[in-house]
């Protein structure tokens, strides 16, 4: 998984660089492998580093973190998690934000989030927004991962 988010941040760059914006890149080795559709996955990834990137202003710095949790019955989850420096979202949109074609951007279409959740979830996943206005948003991604001697997926 640590590879699928390289790749996103690669072809993110230029517009990061466009933007103003820094990146903060810490991946865990020790992530292990996550068997998933990586063209879906890479979709998911690339629409939530956008968001980020959207919502971020010049001169600030976005956070992307992989980290390895131990779950129930001996089974971990790989989590990705994308942290912006943007205005937040106002508590009465969070609970819209995976609603099929709800946006607030000028240009927009609302399925970015709703596809990434359709996704995460076919993938026995889960995805999650937590935000506070005037600090940010995360959005965190969590799948089944099995031991780090598969990295790399």
């Amino acid at each position: 998984m640590n590879a699928l988010v390289e790749r996103c941040v690669a072809l993110a760059r230029p517009l990061l660089a466009r933007q103003g914006l820094a990146l903060d890149l810490a991946l865990d080795p020790g992530l292990g492998s996550v068997a998933l559709d990586r063209n879906k996955m890479e979709q998911v990834v690339s629409v939530v580093l956008s968001n980020a990137i959207d919502a971020s202003p010049a001169g600030s710095t976005i956070r992307i973190a992989s980290a390895r949790h131990a779950g129930p019955n001996g089974g971990s989850t790989a989590s990705v998690r994308v942290q912006d420096a943007g205005r937040g979202i106002p508590r009465e949109r969070l609970g819209t934000v995976f609603t099929l074609f709800a946006t607030t951007k000028k240009s927009g279409t609302g399925l970015g989030l709703a596809l990434a959740q359709k996704i995460v979830t076919a993938h026995d996943g889960t995805i999650t927004i937590s935000s506070h206005e005037g600090e940010g948003t995360v959005v965190e991604i969590g799948l089944p991962s099995h031991s780090a001697a598969g990295v790399g997926a």
